[in-house]
């Protein structure tokens, strides 16, 4: 039961996620537009790693949710489950949205992106 807790309240967002999915597109076109070369892959790691991180808090969220015995998959559990899982898809969507920005400007400029797509 206090894993349950412990793996509950771990699968947020960091201040890193959170503050990266935060910032307007309208703000990243614009740094996109003015970085150098390096300064846009690093961006776009930058985003590529966040992801992951929620990729990975989400599957975790998941595993929590099947190893759920019967009558905790229809009660309070399980719907605070389905809440942070679909917290964390929207972020993940948001992420995405801005790491692409930075992955059409690498593509823009013809430079590979080998390591930092998803």
């Amino acid at each position: 039961m206090l894993l349950g807790f412990v793996v509950l309240t771990g699968c947020g967002r960091t201040g890193t996620e959170e503050a990266l999915e935060q910032r307007p597109l309208s703000d990243i076109i614009a740094e996109a537009n003015e970085l150098s070369n390096d300064g846009v892959a690093q961006q776009a790691r930058a985003y590529r790693d966040a992801i992951v991180r929620q990729n990975e808090n989400l599957a975790r969220l998941k595993r929590v949710k099947k190893n759920l015995d019967y009558i905790e998959k229809t009660g309070p559990k399980a719907k605070e489950l389905d809440a942070q899982m679909q917290a964390l898809g929207k972020s993940i969507g948001r992420l995405m949205q801005r790491h692409r920005v930075y992955i059409n400007k690498l593509h823009e400029k013809g430079l590979a992106t080998d390591g930092l797509e998803l």
